[in-house]
């Protein structure tokens, strides 16, 4: 069985809302879903988009600006960086809060104006863009500073305006108990920086890269970055209101979407994607239309979910997304978005 590991988040676009939201239903997010960052909340949904249940992020003064990535380990908690406090949050597979690490600077650890993506690795190590700082900064998964690489520049292994993130896992062999890997690229990192994504190895050594810019593509660069498993690159282009499909090796395949409000389009606000393992399905927000689309991998509308609003189910802010795999056929002990796609 073969499987790859993949998280998107979303960028800096202006669409961030805290409001007061509806009480925060009771019970684990462990079971299969797409969760969704709203404002102060993160949100989960069936495949079919049907609202299931909700918890709060905005305690303690925590998320004023809303969230800019979400990742999920593999105990189901969830990390997410706070754009305002320049920092992470974790929350458990209840919704609880658990700790919060880094701060603002430029220091190990410390975040500038950019804390973006974020992603977890094979290992359950955390790895957050640091987009002020021109990096991207790797955490143990209870907040311990590990390591760092990056520096400013337009060269290979540099970045001038870091943003989306993918943890990307080929050729992956599950047992009920193990991982093995066949492919030498196995718990590689991209990076979407500007008008390229560069790609490295887990432990931050510069491997390649390849243009996305091409044919006025991504002129304000990527919000969000997905990979299928086929290993083609899904990315959000905040200026063109589209999502642009890049092979395995880079090369350009098509874009779908455009500026709007009907069905298949965007506003401002186009953001988090996110790519079911199974279905092939893609999930992305759709901020200025408050709502979330789903897509065929080769662009098809399928789905609109949400309307504005406050209450279950509906929007204000979405950004970044989420899928937690079913776990039912997985040891637990195994990254969740290994296992079997939501049903």
């Amino acid at each position: 069985m073969k499987r790859v590991l993949t998280y998107a988040f979303l960028a800096l676009t202006g669409f961030f809302v805290v409001a007061a939201f509806a009480p925060v239903q009771a019970g684990s997010f462990l079971t299969p879903a797409i969760f969704v960052v709203d404002g102060g909340r993160v949100e989960q949904f069936t495949n079919a988009g049907v609202f299931v249940n909700q918890f709060a992020i905005n305690g303690s003064g925590r998320f004023p600006n809303g969230a800019a990535g979400m990742a999920i380990d593999v105990n189901g908690n969830f990390f997410l960086t706070d754009i305002g406090n320049k920092n992470v949050s974790e929350f458990n597979s209840n919704g609880i809060f658990v700790r919060t690490f880094g701060s603002y600077g430029s220091g190990n650890g410390q975040f500038l104006n950019g804390i973006g993506g974020i992603a977890v690795g094979v290992a359950g190590n955390v790895f957050v863009v640091d987009a002020g700082n021109h990096r991207v900064q790797e955490f143990s998964n209870t907040g311990t500073y590990l390591s760092k690489f990056g520096t400013f520049g337009s060269g290979p292994g540099q970045f001038q305006n870091p943003g989306a993130i993918v943890v990307n896992v080929n050729n992956v062999t599950l047992t009920p108990t193990s991982v093995t890997t066949d492919d030498a690229a196995s718990g590689e990192i991209w990076v979407a920086d500007g008008g390229r994504v560069e790609q490295f190895t887990n432990a931050g050594v510069f491997v390649n890269q390849f243009a996305i810019n091409g044919g006025g593509r991504f002129p304000n660069g990527a919000a969000g970055m997905a990979i299928d498993a086929g290993g083609a690159f899904f990315l959000t282009d905040i200026a063109n209101k589209d999502v642009s499909v890049f092979s395995s090796g880079g090369a350009f395949l098509r874009s779908f979407g455009s500026y709007g409000s009907s069905n298949g389009q965007f506003l401002n606000g186009i953001g988090g994607i996110a790519i079911g393992r199974v279905s092939g399905d893609v999930w992305v927000s759709d901020a200025g239309n408050y709502r979330v689309q789903k897509f065929f991998d080769n662009g098809t509308f399928l789905q609109a979910v949400g309307t504005f609003g406050s209450g279950p189910g509906q929007f204000q802010a979405p950004g970044a997304i989420a899928i937690r795999g079913n776990v039912t056929a997985c040891s637990t002990t195994l990254p969740i978005n290994f296992c079997d796609d939501v049903q």
